[in-house]
C-alpha cells in the first residue's frame, strides 16, 4: 500500500472517529441532561422563593407521600389534592370535581380561583349563597407573626389550635351558608370548607403563603400539615395546572441574574461545541502513519535547486550526466579564479595551473577528461578526486601545502613567480 493511500485512510479514519464521538456526546446529553423548563411560581420542584419545595419536604417529614403532575386521581382514590395558583385546563379541572364529588378532599390556594366563587369551580355556574366579594384582611399584632391575620372565629375542626397565618397580600372571603371558616369572621374568613357532593373544596385566600418564603412564619406550616397531612402514611398530589404559567409573586422577586433568563437548551447546545471543538483539536493533532522525517533546507541561495537536480538524478540512475556536472562546476570555478577563458581547452587551465605550481603537469586534464561514469560506486570515487580540485578554487595557496594536485610526495612544487606570489584573493 502506497503512503499516501495509507495517509489518506488514517485521515477517513479520524474524521469517522471524531463524527462518532460527537454523535455520542449528542446523545448523553440529551439522555442525562435533558433540557427541562425551569420550574415556575408554586412548583414543589423549585427552591426559589415562590416555590413549593419547602412545603414538599414538610409533608414527608410528617409521613405523607407527595405526588406531583398534571394528572388528578381518580375518583374514589385515596389522599388528597393541592391546588396553588389555579391554572387548571377544562379536563382537569371536570376531573377534580369528579374526584371531589366523590368524596375527596381538594385545598385550592388562591384568592382568584373559580373555586372561591363556586364549589365546582366553573364561573359559569351559580354561585356560592353569598356575594363573595373579596375584602382586605384584618392584621393582626405584627409583634407576634410578620403581617399576621389571628384564628378570629374558627368553625374547621383540625384548625382549631392555630393562633395566626402570616398574610401579606390576602383576601377573605364571603362565608355561604353551611360552610365552615377560619382565620376571619362569622361573615368572611380567609380558609373557608365548602361541601361539594361527598367531598369538601378547601379555598384558601392567598396563594404565597405555603411558597418557601412564607412557609416559616405564623402558623403556614401547621395550616398546611393540618389540611393536606393530617394522619401519617396519607398521599397527597399537587397538581400542576396546564394553563398559563403564572407570574412570580412580587416578594419573590429580585434574586434572579441575567445569566438564570438563558434557556437550559442553549447551555446545552454550548456544552456540545465545547465538547466537539475538543475531539476535533485532539482529531487534528494526532498524526497517523509513522514518522517522517523531513529534509533541513540549505542554508545557501540555490542549493535547494541543485539538491532537487541532484536527487531526481540519483532516483533516475544518470550517475553520467552527474558527473559530467561535477566536472563542469570544477572547470568553471578553476577557470574563474585563475583568469583563464571557460572557452579555452582544458590544456590551456592546464599549463596555467602547472606554470603557478599548483598542479602536476597533466593532472588537470586527466581529472576532467569527459569520461562516462556509469555507477553509483564510479561517481562517489569522481566525487573525491574532484575534491581538491574544488578546494585548490577556493583557497589554491592552502590547498597546495604540501604539494600540487597530482604530484607524488617526492615531488615539491617550483618558486612561484610572477603574480602567483601576489595572487590569494
Amino acid at each position: 500500500m502506497s503512503p499516501r493511500r495509507t495517509t489518506s485512510s488514517a485521515s477517513a479514519g479520524a474524521v469517522a472517529l471524531t463524527a462518532i464521538v460527537v454523535v455520542a456526546v449528542a446523545v448523553a446529553l440529551m439522555f442525562l441532561v435533558r433540557a427541562r423548563p425551569s420550574p415556575g411560581p408554586y412548583d414543589p420542584r423549585s427552591s426559589s422563593p415562590d416555590g413549593l419545595r419547602g412545603l414538599a419536604l414538610l409533608l414527608e417529614r410528617y409521613g405523607a407521600t407527595v405526588r406531583v403532575g398534571d394528572g388528578v386521581p381518580a375518583p374514589g382514590a385515596d389522599g388528597r389534592v393541592l391546588v396553588v395558583g389555579d391554572r387548571l385546563d377544562d379536563g382537569q379541572r371536570a376531573a377534580l370535581n369528579a374526584f371531589v364529588a366523590a368524596g375527596g378532599v381538594a385545598v385550592v390556594a388562591d384568592p382568584d380561583s373559580p373555586y372561591q366563587h363556586t364549589p365546582a369551580g366553573d364561573p359559569g355556574a351559580p354561585s356560592l349563597p353569598s356575594s363573595a366579594e373579596r375584602h382586605d384582611v384584618p392584621r393582626g399584632d405584627p409583634t407576634i407573626f410578620r403581617s399576621s391575620v389571628n384564628r378570629g372565629v374558627c368553625t374547621i375542626a383540625a384548625l382549631e389550635d392555630l393562633r395566626g397565618l402570616a398574610i401579606e397580600r390576602g383576601r377573605a372571603f364571603d362565608v355561604p351558608a353551611g360552610a365552615t371558616s377560619c382565620f376571619g369572621d362569622r361573615d368572611r374568613a380567609v380558609v373557608r370548607a365548602v361541601v361539594s357532593g361527598a367531598g369538601t373544596v378547601v379555598t384558601i385566600g392567598d396563594r404565597a403563603l405555603l411558597t418557601n418564603r412564607w412557609l416559616e412564619y405564623g402558623d403556614n406550616a401547621p395550616l398546611a400539615t393540618a389540611l393536606l397531612a393530617p394522619d401519617r402514611g396519607s398521599t397527597v398530589t399537587i397538581v400542576l395546572g396546564n394553563g398559563p404559567r403564572p407570574a412570580p409573586t412580587p416578594e419573590a422577586g429580585g434574586d434572579e441574574r441575567l445569566i438564570d433568563l438563558v434557556r437550559p437548551s442553549v447551555w446545552m447546545g454550548l456544552a456540545q461545541l465545547a465538547v466537539a471543538f475538543v475531539v476535533l483539536a485532539i482529531a487534528v493533532g494526532v498524526r497517523p502513519g509513522r514518522v517522517v522525517t523531513e529534509p533541513v533546507p540549505s542554508p545557501l541561495e540555490g542549493s535547494s535547486l541543485v539538491s532537487a537536480t541532484g536527487n531526481l538524478m540519483h532516483r533516475s540512475g544518470h550517475a553520467a550526466r552527474a558527473a559530467q556536472l561535477l566536472k563542469y562546476d570544477v572547470h568553471r570555478r578553476l577557470c574563474e579564479r585563475f583568469g583563464v577563458p571557460p572557452s579555452a581547452p582544458l590544456s590551456a587551465l592546464d599549463q596555467e595551473l602547472a606554470r603557478r605550481g599548483l598542479a602536476a603537469p597533466g593532472a588537470i586534464v586527466d581529472a576532467l577528461s569527459h569520461d562516462t561514469t556509469a555507477a553509483s560506486a564510479d561517481l562517489v570515487a569522481l566525487t573525491d578526486r574532484l575534491a581538491p580540485l574544488s578546494a585548490l578554487a577556493d583557497d589554491p595557496l592552502g590547498a597546495v601545502a604540501d604539494r600540487p594536485y597530482g604530484a607524488t610526495a617526492a615531488h615539491r612544487p617550483p618558486a612561484a613567480t610572477g603574480p602567483t606570489t601576489a595572487t590569494r584573493s
